[in-house]
């Protein structure tokens, strides 16, 4: 009998992406069944991106698909982005929340609600399940990947202070 291969790629194809909710929570969920293949995602909305190989060079950077429409993460949240990028380095740590959207205003005003939902839950789930050292090392910001010339609702944009500014004078 032959033996199968047990290389990360042979192990990651052999992988379902079918969240399993009875054995584990969202971020295991998370970690585990939405991890995408590639650092490329298809074009969607006009839009599309990659992320670089080089950033291997300073640290660790995984993509995650979020919104999984036949097997939902955030199931009963009508609003999911598209994807998260998480990075990890010795000095620091970046969730981007990444939703790309078409040219409509109406369409990026919902965009950045989407991304807000997903940024909300992640700090509720970090605050219970990470300890307050790691969990302060998080930075989140959020990418609305649009087409050229799309009309942006800056007001919705505006920067609210971080938990470590609110507990300083």
């Amino acid at each position: 009998m032959a033996r199968t291969s047990k290389t990360p790629r042979a192990l990651l194809d052999r992988k379902q992406d079918k969240l399993n909710w009875s054995l584990f929570k969202f971020l295991e969920n998370l970690l585990v069944f939405c991890a995408a293949p590639s650092r490329s995602v298809p074009r969607e909305s006009g839009v599309h991106f990659h992320i670089s190989s080089k950033i291997k060079d300073e640290g660790v950077c995984i993509l995650f698909k979020i919104d999984r429409r036949s097997d939902p993460l955030m199931p009963g949240h009508g609003w999911k982005p598209d994807y998260m990028a998480f990075y990890a380095a010795a000095d620091r740590c970046i969730c981007t929340i990444i939703e790309m959207k078409g040219r409509d205003e109406k369409n990026l005003r919902h965009g950045i609600e989407q991304i807000k939902t997903l940024r909300d839950m992640l700090r509720a789930e970090f605050d219970k399940h990470l300890p307050g050292a790691c969990r302060n090392k998080i930075r989140f910001q959020g990418i609305l990947l649009t087409p050229v010339n799309a009309q942006v609702p800056n007001q919705l944009l505006k920067r609210r202070p971080t938990r470590a500014s609110k507990s300083q004078p």
